[in-house]
């Protein structure tokens, strides 16, 4: 509504995706507001379709406020599509600067965003641009390879350890309750000759 207000009036917004929670306060608002005529709901959007929804876009608002990583903004960047998402989460980090960025719980932050890319067709074509090559420094082969990269050093960081555990129960001097049983709360011969208490 504020967005229609200063200027907005020839978009329409389409919201796309399922019914989630609290989305009959949504429905009702749009008519509140007498909006039924600007705003869409096109329920589910099969992936298949995703594509010809963004390149009909002229712009991805999605002012989300918790994202495990943000994908759609992913998907909106290498479409070629100028997006506008929060400053929070994970966001700032999928959208570097190829992005607007707005307070998600801040009506006049999304509004702002939306009107200074309605109005700046520059601005549009920058974040196009910005937006394709950011979507390029990120893929599934990177994802997987820095993935097993985690994998490998927790492996490996485990393992050094279980060997410092090892050592400890074997060398008589030491003076260390070995780990295994410190943790199940009982004590190797080791351990138990040394009078370690547990």
């Amino acid at each position: 509504d504020q967005f229609r207000r200063q200027g907005g009036q020839e978009y329409q917004l389409v919201l796309a995706g399922g019914k989630g929670w609290y989305y009959e306060e949504i429905f009702r608002q749009v008519e509140a507001l007498g909006l039924t005529d600007a705003v869409r709901f096109t329920g589910y959007v099969p992936d298949a379709d995703l594509p010809g929804l963004m390149h009909a876009a002229e712009t991805l608002c999605y002012p989300s406020l918790f994202e495990g990583f943000g994908l759609p903004v992913l998907e909106a960047m290498a479409s070629g599509l100028p997006v506008i998402t929060s400053n929070v989460a994970s966001l700032p980090e999928v959208g570097g600067t190829a992005v607007e960025y707005c307070e998600p719980e801040n009506i006049e932050s999304i509004a702002a965003a939306l009107t200074r890319l309605a109005s700046d067709p520059a601005r549009r074509h920058e974040l196009r641009a910005f937006g394709l090559a950011q979507a390029r420094t990120f893929s599934w082969t990177t994802a997987i390879r820095e993935t097993l990269n985690v994998y490998r050093r927790v492996r490996s960081e485990t393992s050094t350890r279980r060997q410092q555990s090892a050592s400890v129960v074997a060398d008589g001097t030491s003076t260390a309750t070995c780990l295994p049983h410190s943790m199940a709360r009982t004590a190797c011969g080791t351990c138990r000759s040394q009078g370690e208490q547990i």
